[in-house]
């Protein structure tokens, strides 16, 4: 029997590791409650359009305009990511890397790329990436774009903030491997492991660092749930 999130939610923070890095419940409450606002805010306006033809692009646009909408609201919409810190390379296809003036802390601009377009689903994936890599968790710093006026739906992306990581090196291959078996996931891909609840792929050395002292830490991922 498939276990629901919630009850492998539980599961993970009663192992006591999540709690150790500081990914109790309310941590991760903050972030579902925005993604539950902003799910129920797009099912509401695709009820609205009873009797319509709605496809996947109508679906994003309403939750682009109700995302931007809560976040304006919020205070939680930030107009200008490079406001947080100074630019670095090396995002990928889908994050704008900045690096606080502080050089503490590091802002991802996610543009959904690997989310299908969803700012949900990228949440949700956020909550999924505390709960397996507390030691890397994220925080919601808000949401970045532009208006696109009142006929269009604005342009969204999702900014979360990680602490950085100085004087870092990318593990090897072998080392993510060894890394990952020791937290209970086992290989299916080069870059793909899973466990009995989620499939954690992406795992390029670009995405796994060594730490000064020789720990590994997984900073990015793409992560599915298997229920």
């Amino acid at each position: 029997m498939k276990r629901t999130n919630d009850e492998v939610k539980q599961r993970i923070l009663q192992s006591g590791t999540a709690s150790k890095y500081g990914v109790g419940e309310e941590t991760l409450r903050r972030i579902e409650e925005t993604s539950a606002y902003i799910g129920t805010g797009t099912s509401r306006g695709i009820a609205e359009l009873a009797g319509q033809k709605v496809s996947h692009y109508d679906i994003e646009d309403i939750e682009r305009k109700v995302t931007f909408e809560y976040a304006k609201n919020n205070g939680l919409w930030i107009e200008s990511i490079y406001s947080l810190g100074s630019p670095l390379t090396g995002g990928g296809n889908e994050n704008t890397l900045v690096l606080s003036f502080e050089n503490t802390t590091l802002y991802k601009s996610n543009n959904l790329f690997n989310s299908n377009n969803s700012i949900v689903q990228l949440l949700g994936q956020t909550v999924a990436h505390n709960l397996n890599f507390p030691d890397t968790k994220y925080e919601l710093a808000g949401f970045t774009g532009f208006s696109n006026g009142l006929k269009r739906a604005p342009y969204i992306e999702v900014v979360l903030k990680q602490d950085y990581i100085p004087n870092s090196t990318q593990a090897s291959p072998n080392e993510i491997q060894k890394f990952m078996t020791s937290l209970g996931f086992s290989k299916i891909s080069e870059i793909s492991y899973q466990n009995e609840f989620y499939i954690v792929s992406d795992l390029f050395p670009r995405n796994v660092l060594k730490t000064a002292n020789g720990g590994i830490v997984v900073i990015d991922n793409i992560i599915t749930s298997r229920n």
